[in-house]
Order: structure tokens, then sequence, then C-alpha cells
């Protein structure tokens, strides 16, 4: 598998078929050592976004973890960025252990949702523009925002925590 990846993304077209041009990917982030590359959210000119991980391990060294968010454009170049902390991650359903799907979802424009922890481990929104800049969000007086997909609108679907113990669904709005 490209790069040493034993999980890594794949692109097909309506009928099952893989894509010639966009076939198997990985993200290039250089490691050869338990890769993972999962896209999540796909807009209709073709761009790619999701998260990856790596764990490299060898004898005698350190291991080292990485991990991240990524676009990738209909032309294959990769962007990867990171919200101001820690990608949220959701229950582990089964697959490779470890991993846990992110929420992270894509518009026409190439505008990114998804959700980050912080460091005090309190739950964000945020929300990226095309050209890379992150803007963290919660509902007013919200905690724990989880945000989970975006339109073309630029307007944000997600839910948060307020006084009850169950989450209320929130749509985020933005400013024209």
């Amino acid at each position: 598998m490209p790069g040493g990846s034993y999980i890594y993304g794949y692109a097909v077209d309506p009928k099952g078929i893989p894509k010639d041009i966009v076939g198997s990917f990985d993200v290039p982030i250089g490691v050869h050592s338990n890769e993972v590359t999962t896209p999540e959210s796909i807009n209709d000119v073709g761009a790619i976004t999701g998260w990856y991980n790596f764990f490299l391990q060898c004898p005698g060294c350190v291991t080292t973890y990485g991990a991240g968010a990524f676009v990738r454009s209909p032309q294959g170049v990769f962007t990867l960025f990171n919200p101001p902390g820690t990608l949220v991650t959701l229950p582990h359903t089964g697959g490779f252990e470890g991993s846990a799907p992110h929420r992270l979802s894509i518009n026409h424009a190439g505008t990114i949702t998804g959700s980050y922890v912080d460091a005090g481990g309190v739950q964000h929104g945020f929300v990226r523009n095309p050209y890379g800049t992150i803007t963290s969000f919660d509902p007013p007086r919200g905690k724990q925002t989880t945000a989970t997909s975006i339109n073309d609108s630029g307007v944000i679907a997600g839910s948060y925590y307020w006084s009850d113990p169950n989450p209320v669904g929130f749509l985020r709005i933005p400013q024209p």
C-alpha cells in the first residue's frame, strides 16, 4: 500500500470503479510506518477533507506520533492544517485499533468545519476558510460544541450542551 500505510483514502466513481485521477492516496507526511489517512467529506468539485495520523516506532528510537487534518485539491495537492487544539474524535466503533472518525465537512467553496478540544478539555467548533484562516466558535452560552456539516452558503450545523444534559442543535449562519 502507498507509503507503508495500512489505512488510506480511496476514491471511486458512482458505479464503484476506481477513479484513475484519484485512486488511493496517503497524506504526504514523509513517514513510512503505520500511517492512517481518512477522508471524511468531498465537495462537488472534488476537494476532499479528512484527517491523518502516524506512529513511527523503531528499535532504539523514541516513538513519534503526529496527527492533523488535510484538504486535498481536485488536482491532488495536499494542505495540512490543525485547529487550535486536538481534533475531536468519536468513540471507537471497530476497524483499526485506536482509529476513530473525526467530524470534518467541506463545502463547494472549500470552507471546512469541524471541532477540536482545547488544552482545558473544552470542545469548540471551528471553520477554516479556503485561504487557511481558522476561526473558533461556540453558540452563546454553549459548551462542548460539535460542528458536523457545512452547506454551500456557509451555514454550519451541529450540537452543543447548555443547561440540559442533552445536546441542543444549532445553525451557525455566517455574517454577510
